[in-house]
């Protein structure tokens, strides 16, 4: 069992209706109705009760929508979880500065505010003094913030 089956599955769940499901989802109704019926036969027990102008969700089928509507959202949220969290792993941040007293003052505060918005970074790089440097630096991409006064 895969997640597009159990996603196809709530769908036909919510509009009880093939067509309006496969339109939906860009695949051909005959594709539902083969998903859906490979989906009970590998569960084991059917989920709806099929007529010729209605569907129904069956006692099962609405007892599995129910957890499957939870199992889909947690892990919809735990993939945006890891994706947000590798995407923040994967950050960098490099400051020049030229070391100026108050650009000394300033890069303290920079960072705890950094950490107060829950910014986390994987390289954090200081460009420390020498004007030229962050300049070139900062025109090149290798700075990606220059403290200059």
């Amino acid at each position: 069992m895969d997640f597009q089956k159990l996603d196809l599955f709530l769908h036909l769940a919510e509009t009880l209706n093939f067509s309006t499901t496969a339109d939906a989802l860009h695949i051909s109704q005959p594709a539902v109705s083969k998903a859906i019926q490979n989906l009970e036969d590998e569960l084991g027990f059917q989920l709806f009760q099929r007529g010729r102008r209605y569907v129904r969700l069956t006692e099962s089928g609405k007892s599995f929508y129910e957890d499957c509507k939870h199992i889909t959202a947690n892990m919809n949220l735990a993939i945006n979880r890891a994706r947000n969290i590798s995407q923040r792993l994967s950050s960098s941040l490099a400051i020049g500065y030229t070391g100026t007293v108050l650009e000394m003052q300033c890069l303290p505060h920079l960072v705890k505010k950094l950490k107060k918005k829950n910014i986390q970074l994987l390289s954090f790089t200081l460009a420390i003094p020498a004007i030229r440097f962050c300049s070139s630096s900062f025109s090149t991409g290798n700075v990606t913030l220059s403290l200059r006064h």
